[in-house]
């Protein structure tokens, strides 16, 4: 039957269970199944009543368990445990400024809107492009809902993943952005769809600029996908140390395009680069801080997935307008070149013989 305003009676309501460890999550996993069985028998529309404690949500007839990592990472629309309110407000760093806004939240689970139950989660249509929790149908709400017990799971729409995503990401720029970072990390291990990939790494190297952490920087696993331009000025903002790895990496960036011994030993080529560094710095990696000054021209490199956060691009400085290209393309000359000559005295060596 059809969702009604007025509230369904509440029956046999399983008792509010906490997945504090793995038995007790997988226990309350088997009691949430039991209880779908239950309500699936009925066919009714629930309306969400409230997030309840620490990782559940609490809903008529039935309890959705949150991931033990997803605890105070949910954000509510509306009711008792609201946890949005409308303001705007300024954050930034030396290095960039941007508008931070709380008009809307595109993961935030609104209370009043209804679910319907099905056996199958993997079986209910993907969301639409740009997804909300708001625009989701009865059905993919469930699913999404579901899926908060466990955003780990592979066989997941990236769809799903992308709304929990809006609010972590948001949660990067307040004061649970270790939490959060954390949590989309492991999502980054799991989930290899492109964009959530280059949104994610974008979201996660600002993060650790605005809070000065560069924990949050160390922790991200290092993705190709992330623009070279965010990439350096990350590592030059937290003065985190640059590997030769690095550099070899992203060789096109710094306008090197002779590639042939790094296609054929990446790993002798990234050794040899790493000599260099060592020879004319002391120590294997370097830091590039030095490189980044207020006179930087900025432009557009960074994209947040979540919109509604009120600034969709935004503007950094941009080290390739330095010095710093060109130090990286001499470092990649000098260790094609070395390599040339050592293949050129083998070479000589080998005819001789």
């Amino acid at each position: 039957m059809g969702f009604s305003s007025s509230a369904p009676e509440k029956k046999n309501v399983p008792p509010k269970l906490y997945a504090i460890n793995e038995e007790e999550y997988q226990n309350s996993q088997i009691i949430s199944k039991s209880t779908n069985e239950t309500a699936m028998q009925t066919n009714m529309e629930y309306p969400c009543k409230a997030l309840a404690d620490k990782n559940q949500i609490e809903v008529y007839n039935e309890v959705f368990f949150l991931h033990p990592d997803l605890e105070g990472l949910i954000w509510i629309a509306d009711g008792k445990f609201k946890n949005i309110n409308i303001e705007t407000s300024e954050l930034g760093s030396p290095y960039f400024h941007f508008k931070y806004s709380f008009f809307e939240e595109p993961s935030a689970i609104h209370t009043d809107l209804p679910f319907v139950f099905v056996e199958d989660i993997y079986s209910v249509n993907r969301p639409p492009y740009w997804p909300t929790y708001g625009r989701l149908t009865n059905e993919q709400r469930y699913v999404y809902l579901k899926m908060l017990a466990n955003p780990y799971d592979i066989n997941i729409d990236i769809g799903f993943v992308f709304i929990l995503y809006y609010g972590l990401e948001r949660h990067l720029f307040g004061d649970k952005y270790i939490q959060a970072a954390r949590v989309i990390n492991k999502l980054r291990e799991v989930h290899k769809n492109k964009s959530f990939q280059a949104y994610s790494a974008d979201a996660l190297l600002i993060s650790s600029v605005l809070h000065r952490n560069s924990a949050i920087f160390n922790q991200l696993t290092f993705d190709s996908n992330a623009k070279p331009e965010i990439f350096f000025f990350m590592k030059a903002a937290t003065k985190t140390p640059v590997t030769a790895f690095e550099i070899v990496n992203y060789a096109k960036a710094f306008g090197f395009t002779n590639n042939r011994y790094i296609k054929e030993d990446s790993e002798l080529f990234t050794t040899t680069v790493s000599n260099y560094i060592d020879a004319k710095y002391g120590s294997a990696n370097i830091d590039i801080s030095a490189f980044l000054t207020p006179s930087l021209s900025k432009t557009y490199t960074l994209a947040l997935a979540n919109i509604s956060i009120g600034q969709e691009h935004i503007n950094i400085p941009n080290l390739f307008d330095t010095p710093f290209k060109q130090f990286g393309r001499e470092l990649l000359q000098s260790a094609h070149n070395a390599i040339k000559d050592s293949r050129k005295k083998t070479s000589k060596i080998v005819s001789l013989n």
